[in-house]
């Protein structure tokens, strides 16, 4: 009798693939089974899925399991005799696998090593150790296919024209693996289970065909493998043959078929079948039709559609013939050329489907002949009005896109990043919009909460002060106490309780001690650090004011009964007094604290001179004003007096008013000084920047939303903090006339603004305000937030000169960054400085390179002369080589040994890098030079000229070969990979391309509105980058000249744009910022890095390019600003993580509704707070080196990845 495969019981009567009726209702209702590999003829427990394996085993050395089939396990190892890195397959049952596990396992073996081909995953050693039978293997790190269909399948916001290059790189991706399985064929062996995950990919994005698992040999013996010849290989991936059992069909043909299903999947984003159980759709490969790709993506050509679904067709003799017949389909698409294959016609679609299904098809038939006519113009019209739809869509799409770019520009930061969540949480897969998303978080600065406001229970605040480190902040409030808080925690340190209101607190200059002025006549100072209340001093009324002196020993009280007391720390004993004219309401202390300004409720002010604070003196009386809203000391002999409508600067000495201006206030912190500027409302909405002395402005006006409340300028006066009526406070760098810091939105309006000395923290202090009222502002709670900066950037600021010029090593190790001044400077990988060369003669270095060994630097001058240094040796290799003329353009061949060099006389000459001699003759041009290029090869260089011409040449021979003729001066000329083909770009606000073999124009001219500075081929060659100086950058077909994407414009002239290594990503700089672009789409990947340079140099040679690194994922760039940036530009992985939305609407305090309303997510209430530190928890627990955890951690503990 025989028995089930899978469990052993006795099978009676008819069977299904060897398996009993249990097993086979068992699997149909089990949807854990899963999609994945599975050999249903294969016992599978789970002792032998839960089976260890040993870290050494014979020469290997395992580390980490990479996958698990039904019958193989696969670990990453290293074989430890030749120290490479391996690939190691056992069987998954190990000692206990079972012959028919063995004879498989030996077949698969057989079956990969009989196969030597540059697409088929190499097979280093096949052999048994202690039992254990197992196969080596080449390890690949860049995944399987199934990891990475995300870079692969388009999508309908790609458009036209990106859908189509998506589609070129599937169809070279099936072509090479297409070419492995013929080679397969050829040799004898079918596969019979391709599927993305078997397709492997390198480093260099190259596919392998892999795990021969199920592999058959064509001369073997079939009757050998019974059990496997159940139900082989994966559902969705079967030919129909094989779903059915017809084993004895599973021919060539079978494999065609997997290599549709692989070619389908890329196309849509899912397999061709898929149902919620293996048998269910097992039953769909044998009786339906996969859905044309076309209609989940009209944008999908024809061609591959056909290409796909032939390879799909149920009967195997309806299939291409052969492999080699599907890589000649594909060449033919990827040339352009028409395919061999047709389209299969609705008749033919429905005779297929009536010869499956009869009956019914005979029923169906008559129905739609009885209706048909009927309704065929109503289904007319709904294919077109869902084809406008569809388009609408498109376009929708790309506005709210668009839109989206444009708040940037606003500075709009927080409201684009609740934008960008919201299109992420809808689409996962988005990465253009994750990664512009962390641009924002990772470039832009934000006010991070450092912990919750602190507040006295909801009493007022009557007075809060930050120490100046920004560490610690303390309040003073109606409840009658003081309150130290810790500025990183929010926790409160110390408290000082009085009977009274406690109207001051002052910290002393090393924050140990406060003190503390009290409505009920009393003075304390208290330990922060134990809460000891070390003096407490009475007086005869209420005390207003209290203030340390900067040691400590000696602190000064104003109260009621309108005298000034100083008192010592020690023990408490009063030194001195004085009496003003009337209470004080204004104390003011120079910073030697040699003067003490007092403004008294009268309205009048003197200067006391209180060197000696044991006899202080009057020193002068100042005039007084009516209606004194606050005065403070300024420059030693200054002072700045704010009274109701007018604030003025005015002289000590002689009482001199230096600057005087009208103002409109809501409150006295409205104005903002230090030692050289103020910043005072010019109207409800506006305010302005002047110089004290002289008054002269220097800024734009600067616009609240709804009124100005308090402002405060960082130490260094660059930038000012502005709070708003409308709950928010904004900081701008007054600079560039730019938004500094995202603006921050509080749960109510923020009275008081000072940053910390450091300018990295921001004291805020907020509440409500009565307009109406004599004491408008009533402050309930306090805060210090922590001024976030770009995390994914390394600067390097020459302390010469400007930046001027970079270079980057091919290994990564070395950078170099040239100035102004004609100074190198050397930094390490992690853009670390390490030692300043000086070198040239020359103070303007035009060329900067190092040769390919990533050794040499070499530095050419615009003086003709170069140098040539080791930065391994610390050694110059030649000095000042003289080329005879001026020059601006210097280019390194691809194999370093040759450096063109372009004269501004016209000439063009070649020197050999290890001799320093001239190569060759020189080569003429009869205006100056401003591009020069070699191909690829080397054999070839190009050159651009203003006398009109480009011109080609044999390198070596002096032999002109081409010239390319413009209307005007060409300023760009290179060449394609291929070495066929040339761009030049033009003053006749032209780019063209050459046909080398020709020597004539191919394709239509790209035309821009000014002089096309930049040109250059992506690393295919099938796309073009130009730029010009009105500001417009274009991505065109680099055969056609037919434009890609849209206009991607800038403010100004762009200097700068180049491709990444892999074609993907454009990077460009204007005169003032650098920005990433999607290649295909033309959307913008990351916010602008701003950073002004000076007018462009109208020539191109090493070094003035902001070049990608070798791996794409940053940029170097330093083209004549104040410093040299290594930026971060690398593409996100998908799916983003559901929660990666959420952390950027708490960033940046903002979310959209289900609806689209925007809703705002204040600091003030808890809810935010605990959001954030949620995340901050999150991180924590998460894979380190996770993408998008490490983005969270670096934002929240404010510091830049590591290279």
């Amino acid at each position: 009798m025989k028995k089930c495969v899978a469990c052993g019981r006795p099978i009676c009567g008819s069977d299904f693939n060897q398996q009993c009726m249990l097993c086979l209702l068992s699997l149909a209702s089990d949807p854990s089974q899963g999609f994945g590999d599975f050999v249903f003829g294969e016992f599978q427990g789970n002792e032998f899925l839960r089976q260890g394996v040993l870290p050494q085993f014979g020469d290997y050395e395992l580390t980490e399991e990479l996958a698990r089939g039904g019958m193989g396990v696969v670990f990453q190892g290293r074989q430890k005799s030749l120290n490479r890195p391996v690939a190691i397959k056992l069987i998954l049952a190990g000692h206990l696998a079972s012959k028919e596990a063995v004879r498989r396992f030996r077949v698969e073996a057989q079956a990969a090593a009989k196969l030597d081909h540059p697409a088929i995953v190499p097979v280093f050693e096949v052999g048994e150790i202690e039992g254990q039978h197992f196969l080596s293997m080449k390890f690949l790190e860049g995944g399987n296919l199934r990891e990475r269909l995300g870079e692969f399948v388009p999508s309908t916001r790609d458009g036209a024209s990106g859908t189509l290059r998506q589609q070129r790189k599937i169809a070279e991706l099936i072509s090479r693996v297409a070419e492995a399985l013929d080679f397969a064929h050829k040799h004898g062996v079918l596969h019979r289970d391709i599927k993305p995950t078997n397709v492997l990919i390198d480093h260099a994005g190259q596919p392998y065909l892999s795990d021969f698992g199920l592999a058959k040999l064509l001369d073997a013996d079939e009757s050998e493998l019974t059990h496997s010849a159940a139900v082989l290989g994966s559902p969705s991936y079967m030919a129909p043959e094989q779903a059915a059992g017809n084993h004895g069909n599973v021919t060539t043909s079978t494999d065609i078929y997997g290599l549709g299903a692989v070619l389908y999947e890329l196309l849509t984003g899912r397999p061709p079948f898929l149902a919620e159980t293996p048998l269910a759709t097992m039953a769909l490969v044998v009786g339906a039709a996969p859905t044309p790709p076309r209609k989940s993506n009209p944008y999908i050509g024809r061609d591959l559609e056909t290409i796909a679904l032939k390879c799909l067709e149920k009967r195997p003799q309806d299939r291409y013939g052969s492999v080699a017949n599907v890589v000649e389909e594909l060449q033919r698409y990827l040339a352009g050329k028409p395919i061999l294959a047709r389209p299969i016609t609705r008749p033919e679609q429905l005779w297929r489907w009536s010869r499956r299904s009869p009956w019914v098809a005979g029923l169906t038939v008559a129905l739609v002949l009885a209706v048909g006519f009927g309704i065929a113009g109503v289904l007319w019209q709904g294919y077109l009005a869902r084809a406008n739809n569809f388009e609408l869509r498109v376009a929708l799409n790309r506005s709210h896109r668009l839109n989206i770019e444009a708040m940037i520009d606003r500075g709009e930061d927080s409201l684009a990043l609740a934008h960008l969540a919201d299109r992420i949480r809808n689409d996962p897969s988005d990465w253009q919009s994750a990664m512009l998303a962390t641009s924002i978080v990772r470039s832009r600065r934000f006010l991070r909460p450092l912990s919750l406001p602190a507040g006295h229970e909801g009493a007022e605040i009557l007075h809060a002060v930050m120490h100046p480190a920004g560490t610690l902040f303390a309040t003073a409030s109606v409840d009658g106490t003081a309150r130290v808080w810790d500025a990183d925690t929010g926790a409160e340190l110390c408290r000082a309780t009085h009977t009274a209101a406690v109207n001051r607190v002052a910290f002393s200059h090393d924050g140990a001690l406060i003190v503390s002025a009290s409505s009920d006549g009393s003075v304390k100072v208290t330990s922060v650090a134990s809460s000891e209340e070390i003096l407490k001093v009475p007086h005869p009324a209420a005390v207003q004011f209290a203030l340390f002196e900067p040691d400590g020993s000696v602190f000064i009280t104003s109260a009621s009964d309108a005298r000034i007391r100083f008192f010592s720390t020690t023990d408490g004993g009063q030194l001195s007094d004085f009496s003003p004219h009337s209470r004080a309401t204004h104390l003011d202390v120079s910073a030697d604290w040699k003067s003490l300004l007092v403004g008294c409720e009268s309205g009048e002010m003197s200067l006391w001179d209180i060197s000696d604070v044991g006899n202080p003196r009057l020193r002068t009386e100042l005039p007084a004003v009516p209606g004194l809203v606050a005065c403070s000391l300024v420059n030693q002999d200054r002072y700045v007096c704010v009274e109701k409508g007018r604030v003025s600067y005015r002289s000590i000495e002689n009482s001199q008013v230096i600057f005087e201006r009208d103002t409109r206030l809501y409150s006295p912190p409205a104005v903002a000084f230090r030692s050289k500027l103020i910043a005072t409302p010019v109207g409800s909405r506006m305010a302005q920047i002047f110089e004290l002395e002289g008054g002269r402005t220097v800024s734009d006006r600067l616009f609240s939303n709804y009124g100005l409340v308090s402002a405060a300028f960082d130490s260094t006066e660059r930038w000012l903090a502005r709070g708003d009526l409308d709950y928010s406070v904004i900081v701008t760098d007054l600079l560039s006339n730019r938004t500094a810091v995202s603006p921050l939105l509080l749960s109510s309006v923020p009275h008081q603004l000072r940053f910390s000395d450091n300018g990295e923290r921001l004291f805020i202090v907020s509440g409500e305000i009565y307009l109406q009222a004599d004491l408008p502002l009533v402050s309930r709670s306090a805060a210090v937030y922590e001024i976030t900066g770009a995390t994914n950037e390394r600067t390097f600021r020459p302390d010469t000169a400007r930046a001027s010029l970079t270079a980057a090593s091919t290994d990564g190790n070395w950078f170099a960054v040239a100035d102004l001044k004609g100074n190198v400077h050397l930094l390490d990988r992690s853009f670390r400085y390490v030692r300043t060369l000086r070198i040239v003669d020359s103070q303007f270095i035009v060329g900067l390179a190092f040769v390919n060994d990533s050794r040499r630097l070499v530095i050419g001058g615009a003086d003709g002369r170069y140098s040539v240094y080791d930065v391994e040796t610390d050694q110059v290799v030649w000095k000042a080589v003289n080329t005879g003329h001026a020059a601006y353009c210097y280019r390194l061949s691809p194999d370093g040994e040759l450096l063109a060099v372009g004269a501004d006389n016209g000439h063009v000459t070649l020197w050999e890098l290890e001799s320093a001699e001239q190569f060759g003759e020189t080569l003429f041009h009869e205006a100056s030079l401003n591009d020069v290029g070699f191909s690829r090869d080397g054999r070839y260089l190009a050159t651009a000229s203003d006398d009109k011409t480009g011109k080609l040449w044999q390198v070596g021979e002096t032999k002109l070969l081409l010239t390319m003729r413009h209307p005007a001066g060409v300023q760009a000329v290179k060449f394609s990979p291929d070495g066929k083909r040339v761009v030049t770009g033009s003053d006749d606000f032209t780019a063209r391309i050459w046909d080398l073999s020709t020597g004539r124009q191919q394709g239509q001219a790209m035309t821009h509105r000014s002089v096309v500075g930049n040109a250059e081929f992506d690393s295919s060659g099938r796309r073009i980058l130009t730029s010009a100086r009105d500001g417009s950058v274009r991505v065109w077909d680099g055969y056609s000249g037919v434009a890609v994407t849209p206009w991607l414009m800038h403010k100004t002239a762009v200097r700068e744009a180049n491709f990444s290594p892999d074609g993907r990503m454009v990077a460009t700089v204007d005169h003032e910022a650098m920005r990433i672009w999607e290649a295909d789409s033309g959307l913008l990947l990351t916010a602008p890095d701003f950073a002004e340079s000076v007018s462009g140099i109208g020539f191109d040679s090493m070094g003035t390019r902001s070049p990608f690194t070798v791996d794409g994922n940053h940029v170097l760039w330093g083209m004549v600003i104040d410093e040299a940036k290594l930026v971060e530009v690398q593409a996100p992985p998908i799916p983003v993580p559901s929660w990666y939305p959420d952390l950027l609407e708490a960033i940046g305090g903002q979310e959209l509704d289900e609806n689209g309303n925007l809703n705002f997510l204040p600091v003030g209430p808890l809810s935010r707070f605990r959001k954030l530190d949620d995340f901050r928890f999150l991180t924590m627990i998460e894979d380190p080196e996770e993408y998008y955890s490490k983005v969270a951690r670096s934002w929240f503990r404010g510091e830049a990845d590591g290279r």
